[in-house]
């Protein structure tokens, strides 16, 4: 068994933020996601030899029926040897509802086949896995890159990681972000003003807390992003 599991790709890094688009730019709600395309050349290119398949239904298509009607799909990844490797349901979805059987047009059923590839190429070969997980694609690395010494870092080089500064364009990003969060989740400010407290004490000593003027540390930026992943909640 282990000897198989070796012999699966692993794509965990190979997903780069030049690769993510943004779906709703303009809106409220934004999803990022890496295209089909995008996720097919990254296949090809360190997967030799492995196929994708649809698994079909007993009368001939490939629309499973779910027992409430909805259609499903069953995908799976050959390894180059030509053995089957796990079973993957994904749900036919359209505006993040399921889709009754009878709903299911030509247009749908692409749409939810490119998905089921890309949802399945996360299972087999985890590309593209932080995007799945709502997580940043090589964030504190970009982070890390783009920072400037401060004259505390170059009096002292070994200063902690996380009391390193937020790039102001970072941090001018994250609090757009946090602003639009907030709108759909009102207690969110208060469990970011709770995390910056705990991480800063003298940010309790404030009459009138700022976010902005207590987010300028590396360690600041990952607590509150870490809140956005955890759906705002303080732990």
């Amino acid at each position: 068994m282990t000897e198989q599991i070796r012999k699966v790709p692993y794509l965990a890094d190979k997903a780069k933020n030049e690769d993510v688009d943004v779906k709703g730019k303009n809106s409220s709600f934004q999803a990022r996601y890496v295209s089909w395309a995008t996720t097919a050349k990254v296949i090809n290119d360190h997967c030799d030899g492995w196929t994708w398949h649809l698994k079909p239904f007993n009368e001939g298509n490939y629309v499973w029926t779910a027992p409430n009607g909805t259609g499903y799909l069953i995908s799976y990844f050959c390894n180059p040897e030509g053995v089957p490797q796990t079973d993957f349901f994904y749900a036919i979805m359209k505006n993040n509802q399921s889709v009754a059987l009878e709903n299911i047009t030509a247009r749908v059923l692409a749409d939810n086949t490119r998905r089921c590839y890309c949802a399945n190429a996360c299972k087999q070969f985890s590309y593209g896995h932080q995007l799945w997980r709502n997580i940043e694609i090589e964030d504190e690395k970009n982070l890390e890159e783009s920072n400037t010494p401060t004259d505390q870092q170059q009096n002292n080089p070994t200063i902690a990681d996380g009391d390193k500064p937020i790039p102001k364009d970072h941090k001018e990003a994250l609090i757009e972000e946090l602003k639009e969060k907030c709108k759909e989740d009102p207690d969110l400010k208060g469990n970011v003003i709770a995390k910056l407290q705990d991480i800063t004490p003298d940010y309790a000593k404030e009459n009138n807390p700022s976010i902005s003027k207590f987010l300028t540390q590396k360690k600041h930026y990952i607590a509150v992003k870490d809140l956005f992943k955890k759906g705002g909640v303080k732990t």
